[in-house]
């Protein structure tokens, strides 16, 4: 399931499906996407705490640094998070919202939403 748009990546996320098949997950270890796929978790009670994702194997044993630099892709996508506002980044960031929760910020936020003068 390919969605690249930031809409399409987010409300995947809602629905539990993340894609691991487009770059530059190819080349993400295993042990990397168990840590996301924990810290997206469509359950916000079932989500890592801060506490967990620092303690995750990952980041305590296999976390280090790889020898080659980062892709394209990777970068490119680390300089659309950091351009995004501070909204959308709370958002993005796996907060401990509900569903419901999550879906009424993404309808606040919605560009189709307009507002009415009384």
């Amino acid at each position: 399931m390919i969605t690249e748009s930031e809409n399409g990546i987010f409300n995947a996320i809602l629905r539990g499906h993340i894609d691991f098949t487009s770059d530059p997950w190819p080349s993400i270890s295993p042990g990397a996407k168990d840590l996301v796929r924990k810290m997206l978790h469509i359950d916000p009670k079932q989500r890592l705490t801060t506490f967990q994702v620092l303690n995750h194997p990952w980041i305590k044993e296999d976390g280090e640094a790889p020898d080659t630099p980062f892709d394209n892709v990777v970068l490119n996508r680390l300089k659309e998070f950091r351009a995004m506002n501070k909204f959308k980044k709370v958002a993005l960031r796996g907060t401990k919202l509900s569903e419901y929760e999550v879906k009424q910020l993404m309808e606040a936020i919605s560009p189709r939403r307009t507002q009415r003068m009384p």
